[in-house]
């Protein structure tokens, strides 16, 4: 049986369109291309495509390219047929150049270049930990990790993510690493989720009370400000989402440095 392939790509120039081509030989031949997405006042573009946990959905994480607000999203329930309208990501999956795999235990880890507004590794290199419901239910997610810090502002990103058999996650990006007179350099961070769950166990929160509904403008610039009291010095940083009954609450960790 033909394997069918497809590929989803942007416009050059503002305004920006994503656009999808398919091929069912393998690449020989390709459908005309047709606009997939197109949103008034935002610039969709570089998305990345994965599918649910079940198998029966895609989702394609879009950059935004005004840097004015927060990523996009869309969803597709016919193997890329028909996409519904992209919507805001979560707060914490604002970026660019999204990549990333599903682990073992049913997370996603997702790596790419911050871009989330008054983040404080906003142009750095990160990875989100959370669920595909999270995605959906546009939730925060578990926590993110500041893997790499930019020396050259935000020049970097178009990560690779490898999950390796023992559980190992290997997130690659060209990036400037240190300060002085070298380039950039491709480097390779390693990683467990074990190792990263126990950093954010034992880290000491700052907590913010997140209101719902008509104050969720105010709520998420408290909690924006929470995660820019975490310590400069702590390297990585983390931050997760806390619920209980009762209210919403969002938390900044920071490990130890």
């Amino acid at each position: 049986m033909a394997r069918t392939w497809g590929s989803i790509t942007a416009a050059p120039r503002a305004p920006l369109e994503v656009l999808q081509s398919i091929t069912k030989d393998g690449g020989f031949s390709w459908s005309e291309p047709h606009v997939v997405a197109k949103v008034a006042g935002k610039n969709p573009c570089e998305p990345f495509v994965f599918r649910a946990p079940d198998g029966n959905e895609l989702c394609s994480l879009l950059r935004e390219n005004t840097h004015k607000g927060r990523s996009l999203v869309m969803f597709s329930t016919d193997e890329g047929a028909t996409w519904s309208e992209p919507s805001d990501t979560p707060w914490g999956l604002t970026g660019d150049r999204h990549n990333g795999v599903q682990t073992k235990d049913g997370r996603l880890v997702i790596a790419f270049r911050d871009q989330s507004l008054q983040s404080p590794t906003r142009g750095h290199f990160v990875a989100w930990v959370g669920t595909y419901e999270d995605i959906k239910q546009s939730r925060p997610g578990q926590y993110r990790i500041k893997l790499l810090h930019s020396n050259a502002g935000p020049d970097c990103g178009y990560p690779g993510v490898e999950l390796l058999p023992d559980g190992t996650i290997v997130t690659t990006t060209y990036i400037k690493y240190r300060p002085g007179p070298e380039k950039q350099s491709v480097v390779s961070v390693r990683f467990t989720l074990a190792e990263t769950d126990k950093l954010a166990a034992v880290a000491s929160p700052i907590r913010e009370t997140v209101s719902t509904g008509t104050k969720e403008s105010r709520s998420r610039t408290q909690t924006e400000a929470a995660i820019q009291t975490a310590p400069k010095t702590a390297r990585p940083i983390f931050w997760r989402s806390v619920n209980d009954d009762s209210s919403k609450k969002a938390s900044s960790i920071a490990a130890p440095a």
